[in-house]
């Protein structure tokens, strides 16, 4: 949040009343990015799910599974290996 704060000439205390005023919070904003993000990665065969986990900002692949569980209703490896099918077709 410090970067972003910093690349934006405010201050972190006035980035997170601007987000308040937006009904939203700074990791609300990571997880939603990180989760239009993950789609087009998984896409990416090149990329094994450790290197999208750290891609996506997770400190460990175990973070990132319970995430997309979360997000998406199966795991990473099952979403994929179903995507990659249609992909194929």
């Amino acid at each position: 949040m410090d970067e972003i704060a910093t690349s934006l000439n405010l201050s972190k205390r006035t980035l997170q009343r601007h987000l308040s005023t937006l009904s939203t919070t700074f990791n609300d904003e990571v997880q939603i990015a990180r989760r239009t993000l993950v789609v087009p990665l998984m896409k990416d065969q090149s990329l094994n799910l450790i290197e999208i986990s750290y891609l996506l900002g997770y400190s460990d692949p175990e973070s990132f599974s319970r995430a997309f569980k979360k997000w998406f209703h199966q795991s990473p490896s099952v979403y994929r290996q179903q995507s990659l099918g249609m992909f194929k077709n």
